[in-house]
This record gives C-alpha cells, structure tokens and sequence, in this order.
C-alpha cells in the first residue's frame, strides 16, 4: 500500500486497538473485468503486525477476503428467522499435501472456527446450520466438535459435496457459507471452485452455478 491507502488502512488499524481488541476486516474489491488482478495472489499481501512483516490473511486478529462486484443487486437483508445456514464443505480426497495452493484442508479447525464465531446465534435460535461435511465426513470431526453440533441443534449431512447436493439443499437456505478452493480460470475466464464428485475425487465448477 501506499499514498492515501497506507493513510487509511493506519487510521482503521489505530481505531481497531480501541474498539474491537485490535480486531480488523479487510476487504479488497476487484474489478471483474480484469481478470489480471484476479490471478494475483492477495492472500500473500503482507503488512506489519507487532514490528513483524506478516502475509495479511495469516495474521489472527486481521479478516481479509476479497471479491469482485456482481452483475445482479445485492440482495436485502435476510428479515426472516431463524436465518438457515447452509455450510458445504469441500476437502476432495485427491488434493496434494505438496502443492500450497490446493492442500487438504484441516476440516476439524475449520468446524471449530465456524462454531466458536456463531455459537451465539446459534444458541439463541437466531440461526439454524446445516453442514455437508463432505468426503471427509464425519470421522474429520473431533468428539467435542460433534457434541457441539449436536448441542446446536446442527444437521450434519456425511455426503460428497458436489454441484447438485450443494444446490438442492440451497433451496431451503437463506446463506451457502462455502469452505474449500476457489480460483480464477483464465481459460473459462471465470471463477471456479473445487467440488467434489461422488467417488471424492475433485472436480472445478463455475463458482456462478452455486447460485
């Protein structure tokens, strides 16, 4: 960052130390058009937290996510309660511990994550969740974690998360919280993401057919 930016992002920096523990989200917005700045490797960004340089999406209390704009409106708030919750999961069994960009992920921390943030409404019956857990079922998930669920009144689905599952189950879901790979496509010169077929073996698909 530099110029006006570096300014704006110190500012938010400063003003998150006294209002939420430091905690910050940063959200970069792409321009569909420029499939170029797409391919880019943001999540790589660095910056300095605690006199360290750190890669931006690794530092704990920073949220960074990027997206592009959408050739539809954005949608009203959700008025409806409880809000449901759809969670799918992709963790296909052919992914390469070798290669950083597509590696299995760790399904037990990412549950675990998810819950901690939503526990609250989950408690208080603001929100339902059901979670397609995926390949990895059930077995990825530690006793606490499924006990969890369980306590939330959470549907757990053990099932492959591919293409029709994940659309057929959406049509009772307010939300898809989608946890696996994503990418640019400069040959379909669209977004793709990592689904998973009905052996578990992995399989891209227009990020555009989810909706």
């Amino acid at each position: 960052f530099s110029g006006w930016i570096i300014h704006a992002y110190h500012t938010a920096k400063a003003i998150s130390r006294t209002q939420s523990a430091g905690g910050l989200r940063v959200r970069l917005w792409l321009d569909s058009a420029s499939p170029t700045l797409q391919a880019i490797k943001w999540e790589r960004l660095c910056h300095y937290h605690n006199e360290q340089l750190l890669p931006i999406s690794i530092t704990e209390a920073t949220t960074f996510s990027r997206y592009v704009s959408l050739g539809v409106a954005e949608p009203e708030p959700v008025a409806e309660r409880p809000i449901r919750l759809l969670v799918a999961l992709s963790n296909p069994a052919d992914l390469d511990e070798d290669n950083e960009a597509l590696a299995p992920l760790n399904v037990g921390e990412e549950i675990a994550s998810l819950l901690q943030a939503l526990e609250g409404l989950l408690a208080q019956g603001h929100m339902q969740m059901t979670l397609l857990v995926g390949q990895s079922g059930t077995e990825a998930l530690s006793r606490e974690v499924l006990e969890q669920l369980e306590t939330l009144h959470c549907t757990v689905i053990s099932e492959p998360s591919g293409l029709d599952r994940i659309t057929r189950l959406l049509r009772e879901a307010h939300i898809l919280h989608f946890l696996g790979h994503g990418q640019f496509s400069s040959r379909r010169k669209t977004t793709v993401v990592l689904l998973e077929q009905e052996d578990g073996s992995g399989e891209w698909v227009d990020a555009a057919d989810l909706t």
